[in-house]
């Protein structure tokens, strides 16, 4: 007679949670990247609509000081009143047309700030969650579960970093990080 031959067990319930741990880490991964990728595209895309309000106010105002200087010019050499009064209500219009575009501009700084600051949360989040996903990958090899509680805590701690960058309404003006990120983004544009 032949001995029975006993089959490999399987993985243990511990090693199959660890293994699912470890590919939930990874999907969160995956979102908190999208959306830090996604938060630095928007950033760059407001940068632009930053610039272009800018370079409107920019030209809205040579063309009122040249409306303004217009009349000046026309009201010293004894001209016609009514074309110094266009050039004044010119130069009025204009002026009102640079306040909205400085408004425009203005608005655009601050939804770029607010992408910026979601940004930075973002990459925290990924950081850490991506660690855990590491840890994860050594608790399934060496079947530890002190790693596996340190990955969960750290995907815990990715999760919550996340959340915070999801409830960011505006970023803070004096903050220093988005100081330092928004001058570089600023160049000289004012």
């Amino acid at each position: 007679m032949s001995e029975p031959t006993k089959e490999p067990a399987g993985p243990s319930k511990t090693e199959v949670w660890i293994t699912r741990t470890t590919a939930i880490l990874a999907v969160l991964a995956a979102l908190s990247s999208g959306r830090w990728g996604a938060s630095n595209l928007w950033a760059i895309l407001e940068q632009g609509k930053v610039n272009d309000a800018w370079s409107y106010y920019q030209a809205k105002s040579i063309k009122q000081h040249m409306a303004r200087d217009s009349a000046e010019l026309a009201e010293a050499l004894h001209g016609d009143a009514a074309l110094i009064a266009s050039f004044r209500t010119e130069a009025k219009r204009l002026d009102a047309d640079k306040t909205k575009s400085q408004q425009d501009a203005e608005t655009f700084e601050r939804s770029r700030n607010r992408r910026v600051e979601q940004s930075f949360w973002f990459e925290i989040s990924f950081a850490c969650i991506q660690l855990g996903v590491v840890i994860c990958t050594i608790a399934t090899a060496t079947r530890s579960k002190g790693m596996w509680a340190a990955a969960i805590f750290l995907g815990l701690v990715g999760l919550g970093i996340f959340t915070c960058g999801m409830l960011v309404k505006e970023a803070t003006v004096e903050n220093a990080l988005t100081k330092s990120m928004t001058k570089a983004m600023d160049g000289s544009v004012k």
